[in-house]
């Protein structure tokens, strides 16, 4: 992700820091005394948390040393995570779809990226606004390559082995969505709306639940809960909004458009009650899986 977002994702650093407060506790609790930690961040991103984990876990196992893995699909972000952690940490750049070169894994995380999926063309911004027929090959197009990211999580760890992982299950940010696509389909900004998408997967609990003991996980804990944006005002939900779509949406926009329909975006949610848009947005799905021994 961009500069931009890590400035302006306060949401996805909150629950970064229960990602992290979840490994040090599994590190501490579950895999007993050892002299060597190897952990596993997948979609790191450019590796803020990343260096965070790095430093908990150091703080918590003093006596251990802890071999930290970041992999990310941009080689931009495995760079940045490189030189943020003056070389402490090491960088792969890799798909999660694809089996991992990094096997006997302690413990394996994730943060906000299981959801996203292969660059797929639809014809709506997000899969939840497909045709009912197009939703469905979507869902089962989608649903395997969940299982597929899994599976190498779960070939790529030891014999107990955990994964810590979190991403978004259904209906997550279906405000936001709404309030894009409805943004999209003004004249101004119509000519765009074929053109850029999301190729994102919020699965249900039962999917979740049922692939993680498909492909061979044990002592499955899904906790499922949601949580209001952190963001507070129009203002600063346009903000995380821009950080999160514009990579994507500048291919396409011309410049001036673009500004305007971000302009456009904080109009609309200046007429909204901002604290009913806010409720329940970030379906969170935080996961411990553990391989047997």
């Amino acid at each position: 992700m961009s500069a931009d977002y890590e400035r302006h994702s306060s949401s996805q650093k909150t629950i970064g820091q229960t990602v992290i407060e979840s490994i040090v506790d599994v590190a501490q609790k579950e895999l007993g005394q050892f002299e060597e930690l190897k952990v596993l961040d997948l979609a790191c991103g450019p590796g803020n948390l990343t260096i965070e984990l790095k430093q908990a876990l150091k703080s918590a196992l003093p006596q251990t040393l802890i071999e930290l893995t970041g992999l990310d699909y941009t080689e931009e972000n495995v760079n940045r995570l490189v030189n943020n952690s003056n070389g402490e940490i090491q960088g792969v750049v890799a798909s999660f779809y694809d089996p991992f070169k990094l096997e006997s894994q302690d413990i394996i995380t994730s943060n906000e990226g299981l959801h996203w999926q292969p660059p797929s063309e639809m014809s709506e911004i997000i899969y939840s606004q497909l045709p009912p027929e197009e939703r469905e090959r979507y869902e089962s197009w989608a649903l395997n390559h969940f299982k597929t990211a899994l599976k190498n999580v779960h070939n790529s760890l030891k014999k107990g082995g955990v994964a810590v992982l979190q991403f978004g299950h259904e209906g997550q940010l279906q405000n936001l969505w709404d309030l894009i696509r409805d943004t999209l389909c003004e004249a101004q900004f119509e000519g765009y709306k074929s053109q850029v998408n999301f190729p994102l997967y919020y699965p249900t609990e039962k999917n979740i639940e049922f692939l993680l003991s498909e492909v061979g996980f044990t002592k499955i804990k899904v906790d499922a809960f949601n949580q209001d944006l952190t963001e507070e005002t129009s203002e600063s939900i346009t903000e995380f909004l821009e950080a999160f779509t514009k990579p994507g949406f500048s291919t396409f926009f011309k410049p001036g458009d673009l500004n305007d329909f971000y302009s456009r975006i904080n109009a609309k949610l200046t007429r909204l009650k901002i604290d009913d848009f806010r409720k329940d947005q970030w379906h969170r799905t935080l996961i411990k899986a553990t391989v047997a021994r």
